[in-house]
């Protein structure tokens, strides 16, 4: 069995935390981490989540605080942001920051973040493979090797 994809999940609003947790718990390949505030999510870093969905106003922090904080302990932690705060331009800076995502807690809010981490998982898988095959042909055409012997 593969590794689990894992997700912490940051949410002060009880419900919508569980709903989230519920939602995302559908695919077997999510492991899912809930946490109420940032302190404890900080506090759990070294356990490398994948990936990190935080609400943007929790009662300790804020979303760009707390993504500042995740992208200077682990920069290749991916960063979603799941929050009622509705201001374009605090979504298009946080975007701009490198957040993968931002979704507005609506109706759609559900679909959308599941949809987000499946384009992710596909970014990352894509970048994995990219990576196997420079290394294979590193290996394959030992360019160091053949200048030595043509040159």
């Amino acid at each position: 069995m593969n590794n689990p994809f894992k997700i912490f999940a940051v949410e002060d609003d009880s419900w919508y935390g569980e709903m989230i947790k519920y939602h995302l718990s559908m695919n077997p390949d999510y492991k899912i981490t809930l946490f109420e505030n940032a302190k404890g999510a900080l506090n759990k870093l070294h356990e490398k989540p994948h990936l990190v969905c935080i609400d943007y106003n929790l009662p300790d922090s804020n979303g760009k605080d707390l993504y500042d904080t995740i992208k200077r302990y682990d920069p290749s932690i991916e960063v979603i942001i799941v929050s009622s705060q509705e201001e374009i331009r605090v979504a298009i800076e946080l975007l701009k920051n490198g957040v993968y995502d931002y979704i507005v807690k609506d109706d759609n809010a559900k679909e959308m973040l599941w949809n987000s981490i499946l384009k992710l998982r596909e970014k990352n898988r894509l970048q994995d493979e990219v990576s196997d095959l420079k290394n294979q042909l590193v290996t394959k055409f030992n360019f160091e090797k053949f200048k030595k012997n043509y040159y």
